[in-house]
């Protein structure tokens, strides 16, 4: 997961917290009956808040690391602009930062191979 490497966690909750609040706006959107018209209009509205706001609050390589397509992230981790969150380095380890360790489950379909994937890893833990 590259953004917890590269970003810091108030960045990430930032993030977080206003894509729930867009959420929120049209969830309430659609449970109002009385203003229940207008769900297209704020599902439509999502899109220039993507486009326009967020550029705003997030620098563009944040938001391809926050929300961009797996080819576009790992073309801008091996170009070396993110070393470091901006600024020519990783972050480094500190109070907050746990590695964590990625399992390929290979084929969800395949039950046995995931099976064996979670006690091999559960037996190293």
């Amino acid at each position: 997961v590259p953004f917890i490497q590269y970003m810091k966690p108030k960045r990430i909750h930032m993030y977080t917290v206003i894509q729930i609040m867009f959420f929120v706006g049209v969830f309430a959107v659609q449970n109002i009956k009385a203003i229940s018209i207008a769900f297209p209009f704020m599902t439509l509205m999502c899109i220039p808040g993507r486009l326009f706001l967020l550029p705003r609050l997030f620098e563009k390589w944040e938001l391809t690391l926050l929300d961009g397509n797996e080819e576009d992230i790992k073309d801008l981790v091996e170009s070396g602009e993110l070393e470091g969150g901006g600024d020519g380095k990783k972050m480094e380890d500190g109070p907050g930062h746990t590695d964590i360790q990625v399992i390929d489950l290979g084929d969800s379909s395949n039950a046995s191979n995931s099976g064996r994937a979670v006690n091999e890893y559960s037996d190293g833990v």
